[in-house]
Formats: C-alpha cells, structure tokens, sequence
C-alpha cells in the first residue's frame, strides 16, 4: 500500500472514529440510562359526558372508540378492534342493552363470526335477534339482559386504552391556561417492560391542570422497539408511525338511537 493510500485509510478510518464518538454521546452503544415514561394520563369522571379516541399504527386504525351517555342513563359506544365494530346502546329505561356486531373479511366460512355465535348462544342473557352474512361483512344483532357491564364503563375501558397509549411518551409542558395544560411529546428513549426509541415526535396534549384528566390529543410520532442501544436502533430495521387522537366533551348529551335499533323486532 503506498503512502496515498495509507492516507486516505487513515482519513476514513478517522472519520468513522469521530462519527462514533458523536453517536455514542448522542446515543449510548450500551444501555445506559434510558428514561421512563413518567406521564400517568387520567379520565375524566362526569356523569354526563362524550368522547372519541382511536389509535393508528401506519395508517391503520387499531383501536377506535366514540360514544356518550347521558344524564338520563341513555348510553352509546362503538369500539372498533382488528375489524370487528362492537356497538351497544342503552335507551335508559331498563337493563336492557341492544348491541351490533359486524365482523369484516371473516374468511369463506366466516369463522370469526361463528365464533361471536357460539359466544351469544352460550350466554343466557343475550339473545341474537339477526343475523345478515353479506359480502365480506357479517352483522350480529343481539338483545342483552341485565349485562354484566354498563355502556358506560365500556366506553371508559376502551378510551382508557388510548389514554394509557399517550403515556408511552415524554412531555414537555408548554402553557397552563384556565386550568388546562398543554404538553408536546418529545424524541426520547425508553427502558420500562422493554426498550423502545420515540423519534419525530408532535402534536400536543391538553390535560386539566388539578386532574391530568386529558381533554384533546392529537400526537403522532415514530416508534422503534427492542432497542437499548443506538446500535441496535440502526440495526432494528422497523419503525411504526403512530398516532393518537383523543377528544373530550362533558355537558348536554343527546345520544340518539341507532337506526339498526328500531330495526329490531322484540
């Protein structure tokens, strides 16, 4: 090798030194202290209230929720999970909930909806009404009897997913007005159950400033698990896009009948 050579050898080997001492300062090569997610997010807990909440991982909805229940005791909620649409309405006048399954792309022979089926004929309490297999869609519309959970929890279980999701990230508060604060998540890096990357972070959060309890969200970031070093970062290969939105409204609620509702015959 002649001395031309050996410099530009020299050169580059330089530059890859340099270039890893600046990303073991930006990105430890070892553990080292990752942070945990210390934001805790809470609900809200009116009595008469509704909400919208979903969470999607590269532009697919994995969890969607809305409803409301009013002060009367009429309720609705609609979750949404890996293509199957639960909703159950509660008019308020008895412990009677009416609710509608409809399970998308089941299959030829519809095995996910024999599945529901088996479920509804194993319950003494809930009665199946109709059944529609068309297309790709099966709908399944039961009666409940004195369900073992109102539509209200319902929807706080689902909507506390999307709250306990939002927690998976860092914030940095940006103002408190009138009792609410806004918070911005920021590119962080994680050890908790497991070891995870939060990069190209926005969006904003807004929380009651006493409660936590959050009242809007709307944050998106990238998301790299299994990673407790920037070098298995670069080597992990697969990164999500999430984004969680959420919105909050207490006061009047009207919850109006489904139309699949009055389509029931008792």
């Amino acid at each position: 090798m002649n001395r031309r050579s050996l410099s530009i050898a020299a050169i580059a080997l330089l530059a890859v030194v340099c270039l890893g001492m600046v990303a073991a300062v930006a990105f430890p090569l070892s553990t080292g202290e990752p942070q945990a997610a210390t934001e805790s997010f809470d609900q809200h807990v009116d009595e008469e209230y509704q909400l919208s909440a979903a969470i999607e991982t590269d532009g697919d909805v994995r969890l969607a929720v809305d409803g409301g229940v009013s002060e009367s005791g009429e309720g609705y909620v609609r979750i949404v999970d890996t293509g199957v649409t639960d909703t159950r309405y509660h008019d308020g006048d008895n412990d009677t909930v009416y609710r509608q399954l409809l399970i998308d792309d089941a299959g030829p022979d519809q095995p996910d909806a024999d599945r529901y089926l088996e479920d509804i004929e194993d319950d003494p309490d809930e009665r199946l009404v109709r059944e529609n297999r068309a297309g790709e869609t099966t709908e399944l519309v039961t009666v409940v009897e004195n369900p073992d959970t109102e539509v209200g929890d319902r929807l706080d279980g689902g909507a506390s997913v999307v709250t306990e999701t939002l927690g998976v990230a860092e914030y940095d508060p940006v103002e408190t007005s009138d009792g609410t604060q806004t918070l911005s998540p920021t590119d962080s890096w994680f050890d908790e159950y497991r070891s995870y990357r939060i990069t190209g972070s926005s969006g904003e959060v807004r929380i009651d400033a006493e409660t936590n309890a959050v009242e809007h969200a709307d944050v998106r970031w990238e998301l790299t698990t299994d990673v407790g070093s920037y070098a298995e970062y670069l080597l992990a290969g697969e990164t999500t896009t999430q984004r969680i939105t959420y919105e909050y409204e207490d006061g009047d609620v009207d919850v109006e009948t489904p139309g699949w509702v009055d389509e029931i015959d008792d």
